[in-house]
Protein backbone atom coordinates (compact mmCIF):
# COMPACT_ATOMS: atom_id res chain seq x y z
CA UNK A 1 0.00 0.00 0.00
CA UNK A 2 1.14 3.79 -0.90
CA UNK A 3 0.36 6.67 0.83
CA UNK A 4 1.10 10.25 0.57
CA UNK A 5 -0.42 12.70 3.25
CA UNK A 6 0.09 16.14 3.52
CA UNK A 7 -0.40 17.84 7.25
CA UNK A 8 -0.60 20.83 8.56
CA UNK A 9 0.69 20.89 12.54
CA UNK A 10 -1.88 22.68 15.02
CA UNK A 11 -0.65 23.32 18.67
CA UNK A 12 -0.91 20.39 20.30
CA UNK A 13 0.40 17.95 17.95
CA UNK A 14 3.68 16.41 19.12
CA UNK A 15 5.99 13.20 18.63
CA UNK A 16 6.40 10.88 21.40
CA UNK A 17 8.28 7.53 22.30
CA UNK A 18 5.89 4.96 23.76
CA UNK A 19 6.10 1.26 24.83
CA UNK A 20 3.18 -0.47 23.37
CA UNK A 21 3.91 -3.88 25.18
CA UNK A 22 7.23 -5.20 27.18
CA UNK A 23 8.71 -6.16 23.68
CA UNK A 24 7.25 -3.85 21.32
CA UNK A 25 7.95 0.48 21.04
CA UNK A 26 6.92 2.64 18.94
CA UNK A 27 6.92 6.00 17.53
CA UNK A 28 3.48 7.55 17.87
CA UNK A 29 2.72 11.34 16.12
CA UNK A 30 -0.10 12.73 17.49
CA UNK A 31 -1.79 15.16 14.62
CA UNK A 32 -4.70 16.81 15.86
CA UNK A 33 -6.74 15.10 14.27
CA UNK A 34 -4.93 11.68 13.51
CA UNK A 35 -2.46 9.59 15.09
CA UNK A 36 0.32 7.67 13.48
CA UNK A 37 1.79 4.49 15.35
CA UNK A 38 5.51 3.41 13.62
CA UNK A 39 6.23 0.17 14.94
CA UNK A 40 8.56 -2.58 13.68
CA UNK A 41 7.41 -5.47 11.44
CA UNK A 42 6.97 -8.82 13.18
CA UNK A 43 9.73 -9.91 11.11
CA UNK A 44 13.51 -10.41 11.37
CA UNK A 45 14.11 -7.34 10.03
CA UNK A 46 11.43 -5.12 11.05
CA UNK A 47 13.76 -4.12 14.25
CA UNK A 48 16.50 -2.87 11.61
CA UNK A 49 14.72 -1.43 9.39
CA UNK A 50 12.68 0.75 12.26
CA UNK A 51 16.07 1.84 14.14
CA UNK A 52 17.60 3.10 10.09
CA UNK A 53 14.23 5.04 9.60
CA UNK A 54 14.44 6.61 13.07
CA UNK A 55 18.03 7.56 12.54
CA UNK A 56 17.36 9.35 8.85
CA UNK A 57 14.15 10.85 10.58
CA UNK A 58 16.04 12.19 13.41
CA UNK A 59 19.21 13.40 10.83
CA UNK A 60 16.03 14.77 8.75
CA UNK A 61 14.13 16.60 11.23
CA UNK A 62 17.45 18.39 12.50
CA UNK A 63 18.30 19.66 9.14
CA UNK A 64 14.41 20.93 8.82
CA UNK A 65 14.64 22.71 12.69
CA UNK A 66 18.21 24.31 11.77
CA UNK A 67 16.36 25.91 8.63
CA UNK A 68 14.01 27.26 10.42
CA UNK A 69 15.89 28.42 12.97
CA UNK A 70 19.68 27.65 13.53
CA UNK A 71 19.33 29.28 17.05
CA UNK A 72 18.07 26.39 18.82
CA UNK A 73 19.63 23.51 17.12
CA UNK A 74 23.43 23.01 17.93
CA UNK A 75 25.24 23.38 14.65
CA UNK A 76 27.33 20.32 12.79
CA UNK A 77 25.36 17.74 14.28
CA UNK A 78 23.99 15.97 11.50
CA UNK A 79 24.96 12.51 10.57
CA UNK A 80 26.56 11.67 7.84
CA UNK A 81 24.70 10.87 4.56
CA UNK A 82 24.83 7.62 3.71
CA UNK A 83 24.75 5.52 -0.04
CA UNK A 84 20.97 3.63 -0.94
CA UNK A 85 21.35 0.18 0.58
CA UNK A 86 24.14 0.69 2.96
CA UNK A 87 24.21 0.14 6.63
CA UNK A 88 24.37 3.78 8.90
CA UNK A 89 27.46 4.47 10.59
CA UNK A 90 26.62 4.89 14.24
Amino acid sequence: MTAQVTYSLRTKAKAEYTQLTVHQSALVLYLNSADVVITAAPDDDGARLLLDFCVELAREASILADELDPKYTPQGRHAKPRDEGQPYDY
